[in-house]
């Protein structure tokens, strides 16, 4: 729930800010099956909160030595389906998906890093003019579920590296964990 809401905020934020424009919104042949937000389009939220999901779950099943890097697949792969739903249903395009994954991924890194009171976390920038036109949104491109959190060679990602503070310790957040 945490990690939901955490990602849910930042994109949300990002949403009001940017203002991208919705499929819909820009040719009347695109028919959504779903009801279409009144927010803009990017990051895509429903990617962003369940990358996020997916990567606090399997390293809280991998502190409790009960995760692998099966389990951790099968996660990346779920959110990875309900971020491809969101443009089939014709609400997103794929650069949304990509931007909330990335997004999802740095949060989740965020909030692993606060439950665990570790002084530092992963994080990237995205870089959507580098995303090539009709690019499919492809999870394995963008995070490496074998290896956890660990940037492919996309030329969108851009790593960040490590990104240090101190203050990364919750009392609250690691009882949670």
């Amino acid at each position: 729930s945490a990690a939901l809401r955490l990602a849910s905020f930042v994109a949300l934020r990002c949403k009001h800010t940017l203002v991208c424009h919705r499929p819909s919104d820009l040719s009347p042949a695109i028919q959504p099956i779903i009801q279409t937000p009144a927010h803009g389009s990017l990051p895509s939220g429903h990617s962003g909160e369940a990358f996020a999901s997916a990567l606090v779950l399997s390293k809280v099943l991998e502190a409790a030595g009960r995760g692998d890097a099966a389990w951790r697949m099968d996660l990346m792969r779920l959110a990875s389906r309900i971020a491809i739903n969101r443009t089939v249903a014709g609400v997103h395009y794929p650069v949304d998906s990509i931007a909330g994954c990335l997004l999802g991924a740095t949060m989740g890194n965020y909030l692993v890093a606060r439950a665990r009171g570790l002084g530092s976390y992963t994080a990237w920038t995205f870089n959507g003019q580098a995303v090539a036109p009709h690019t499919d949104f492809d999870w394995r491109a963008v995070i490496d579920a074998s290896a956890g959190t660990q940037i492919a060679s996309a030329s969108y990602v851009i790593h960040d590296g490590v990104q240090d503070d101190v203050r990364l310790g919750s009392p609250l957040v690691a009882w949670l964990w």
